[in-house]
This record gives C-alpha cells, sequence and structure tokens, in this order.
C-alpha cells in the first residue's frame, strides 16, 4: 500500500497516474483526504466550538456541508487520477476519550462522513479510516460495515491492541 501525500492538488492528481504506472498492481496507490469532517484537525478555537456545539449547531452544521463538500470534489480528482485507496485521515479522539459526545457525533459527523466514505467505495477505491475502535462512538459503527472501510489501530496504544481482533478491525476486500 501506498498512500501518496508528497504534493497536494494539482500536482497530486498528476502524480498519481505516474506512480500508479510504476507499481503495477505491486501496491495500492492514493492520497489523503483532510478536513473533511469535525474532527479535532480541523477545530480552530475550542472555546467557540463548544458554545457553537449548544447555542449555534446550525453554523456547526454549514461548516460540516462546506467540509463535506469539498472532500467530495477532492475525493472525485484523486479517484479520476487512478487512486485506489483514500485515507480519511481525521481524528476523532483524544487519549482520553472521544472528541464528541455519542450523541453530537451522530449528528455532526456520521451524516457528512457517510457520503464521503460512500464516494470513495463507489468509485472503486479503498477507504481507510485512521482511528482506534475504542475511539468510534459505538452507535456510530452500524452505519459503516467491514465492506466501507479499512480501520487502522495505533500500534502505541494499549488500550486499542487489545480491541485489535473485534469486528471492527477491517479488512481490505472488495
Amino acid at each position: 500500500m501506498l498512500l501518496w501525500s508528497p504534493a497536494w492538488g494539482e500536482d497530486l492528481y498528476r502524480a498519481i497516474p505516474i506512480v500508479r504506472r510504476l507499481v503495477a498492481d505491486r501496491a495500492l496507490v492514493g492520497g489523503f483526504v483532510w478536513g473533511s469532517t469535525h474532527a479535532i484537525d480541523t477545530v480552530k478555537d475550542y472555546v467557540e466550538y463548544s458554545v457553537d456545539l449548544y447555542e449555534h449547531p446550525e453554523k456547526l452544521h454549514e461548516q460540516a456541508r462546506q467540509m463535506r463538500d469539498g472532500a467530495l470534489q477532492h475525493i472525485r480528482r484523486l479517484l479520476e487520477a487512478g487512486a485506489d485507496i483514500i485515507d480519511v485521515a481525521s481524528d476523532y479522539a483524544f487519549n482520553a476519550g472521544p472528541f464528541l459526545p455519542p450523541a453530537r457525533f451522530a449528528e455532526l459527523v456520521t451524516p457528512y462522513l457517510a457520503p464521503i466514505i460512500a464516494a470513495i467505495r463507489d468509485g472503486g477505491a479503498v477507504a481507510v479510516l485512521t482511528i482506534g475502535p475504542a475511539s468510534w462512538p459505538e452507535r456510530n459503527r452500524s452505519h459503516f460495515s467491514r465492506d466501507d472501510v479499512m480501520n487502522f489501530v495505533p500500534r502505541n496504544d494499549e488500550r486499542q491492541k487489545e480491541k485489535r481482533n473485534e469486528h471492527w478491525t477491517l479488512n481490505i476486500e472488495h
């Protein structure tokens, strides 16, 4: 597997077919999608975000729509370039637990993440979420099946190592 991120934008879209030809079928070639949903890495001001979470959720939904739409455009370009694996790189949990309470995650992340994963899969690529099972709110697991995503569990988290073999550690078979 080769996730390609030496360039961004047009350079990345031009690089994927070149790398694809060089590695032939010996590796999956793809790229990353950053900033696709509300996550630790997309929040710039946690005080403002916390206030908006309860007082202005419509603002967060608009931001989520914009992030989703930008991610979908990028995914379309990656797929057109020949990507066969796409990592939706978002951090949804701190070491101590989830970024959002499960109900808020279900409201502000899952409905915007679902079409992103679907676009990758429908485009014939493997979708990757780099999260551990312990960080994914239980009620949201049912939205994505083993056939939807491959999940990488960080090797340095002992709590997640224990769960490595549970049903949520996913394979890459199509």
